[in-house]
């Protein structure tokens, strides 16, 4: 069993019945033993090792329970070089409540960690184009002066000889100056003609520290430590917007961080289509799928008739769809970089081949979805938790979401196994994620119908 030779042992199988049957044991609970066997053959180890896994879980089930932060925190580090395992601990994150923040020049170290506040920083480590040289720099400047206070502090503190431009320029994508409530779009603002901010504040940095080492050289260097560059002038400018801000943090991280694109459609994306990462499981099969708009190619073909190859993108993954003539004629206004789209389709083989495709049907904005497709929304309230101030929340919750989908309650009784529904038919009210969340907040479950 230990050397899986199953060879073997299907040559021992007829000499054991034999055996044991000779000796009067009932053949049936035999093959059953037999069978047990063979399933244990396949994946067996010996105790001391079944031990040592069930210690290591020991451990890692206290760390996750009583040290949740700093926990996550490591299996983050340990998992940082895979987008999609990052992905899955980041959601992970989420539903255990805990606080997941980008980088931070002052708070974020090489990998993941946890600041004071209990917070897991994205590490700066992680960021593209910013190497470990320049990270232990700035770590090292915080552990020898502190913090930074603003950003002219950050770059006349700053190792100008492993942070250049590129560097600022990915560590502003990513939002490591945000603390310091400078608007990312400040940093490419061009404040004298084809001259961006970024490179004016470097050239401060660069000044004003030359400007210092000169005097700490000169004659009189010890009589003053005053350094005469002025600080530039911050530009007032409007933020990007959040699309433009998420597309920047992708470019340099790898995923998104101050939210996601479909954030404001998530009640949609949840409860009327399918995630695109099980579009396959479809294979022949009409399916919907929701997601925004990442690329988008209008094309011209040799016959002169328009064609379009477009993907789009939901939290699990991504689709390429093809559209031609007809189709494309008809839904091609819906797909632009940006928008957030509600496609019906069919998941088909292609014509001579064994590849499949998703062809499209129809086309709709996804923000309008949500408002057809809702009839009704069912809370399930436990019987347990009900009080005076629990109905009188739920109450000023349906008054600020009023509107056309009626309100079903259903009572429900989990140690008896017993529920009472009943619908609500002067109270109606607008489904959406705002509404579900407030209601998940007060522990009610919801259900869409």
């Amino acid at each position: 069993m230990g050397k899986k030779q199953k060879a073997v042992l299907d040559k021992m199988k007829g000499q054991f019945i034999a055996g044991a049957v000779a000796k009067g044991h009932p053949a049936d609970k035999l093959e059953k033993i037999w069978t047990d066997w063979e399933a244990f053959a396949s994946y067996a180890f010996n105790k001391s090792h079944s031990t040592c896994y069930a210690f290591v879980a020991y451990q890692t089930a206290y760390l996750k329970a009583h040290y949740p932060s700093e926990y996550m925190a490591s299996v983050l580090t340990h998992s940082q070089g895979n987008i999609e395992k990052t992905t899955f601990f980041l959601e992970e994150c989420k539903r255990m409540g805990l606080n997941v923040k980008g980088p931070d020049v002052n708070e974020s170290m090489i990998n993941f960690g946890v600041n004071k506040r209990g917070e897991i920083r994205y590490g700066m480590g992680s960021v593209k184009g910013v190497g470990e040289a320049a990270v232990e720099s700035l770590i090292e400047e915080r552990k020898k002066s502190g913090p930074f206070r603003d950003l002219f502090d950050f770059m006349r503190r700053c190792n100008l000889r492993t942070i250049n431009k590129r560097v600022m320029e990915n560590l502003v994508y990513a939002g490591a100056f945000d603390g310091f409530g400078v608007p990312r779009a400040t940093f490419f603002t061009e404040v004298d003609k084809d001259v961006p901010f970024l490179e004016r504040m470097l050239k401060y940095g660069s000044s004003w520290q030359e400007d210092k080492t000169m005097s700490a050289n000169s004659l009189f260097g010890d009589l003053s430590d005053s350094v005469s560059i002025p600080e530039p002038t911050v530009p007032k400018v409007t933020e990007w917007g959040l699309l433009l801000k998420l597309q920047k943090e992708r470019e340099v991280i790898g995923l998104y961080l101050s939210g996601h694109p479909l954030d404001d459609f998530r009640y949609e994306w949840e409860n009327f289509a399918t995630p695109l990462e099980k579009v396959e499981n479809y294979r022949g099969r009409k399916v919907n799928v929701a997601g925004f708009v990442t690329k988008a190619e209008h094309r011209i073909s040799q016959k002169g008739t328009g064609w379009g190859r477009f993907t789009i993108q939901d939290y699990t993954g991504s689709l390429e769809i093809t559209m031609f003539s007809e189709s494309y004629a008809k839904f091609k206004t819906f797909f632009e970089e940006g928008t957030s789209v509600y496609v019906e389709g069919e998941f088909k083989q292609r014509y001579n081949s064994d590849e499949f495709e998703f062809r499209v049907n129809n086309v709709r904005l996804l923000e309008t979805i949500g408002d057809e497709k809702t009839s009704s929304i069912t809370l399930k309230i436990p019987v347990e938790v009900i009080s005076r101030d629990l109905l009188n929340k739920i109450e000023q919750l349906c008054l600020a979401h009023k509107g056309k989908h009626t309100l079903k309650i259903e009572l429900v009784d989990r140690q008896n196994k017993e529920k009472l529904s009943f619908t609500s038919g002067a109270r109606k009210v607008t489904v959406g994620n705002d509404f579900i969340a407030a209601m998940e907040i007060l522990g009610i479950e919801c259900g869409v119908n």
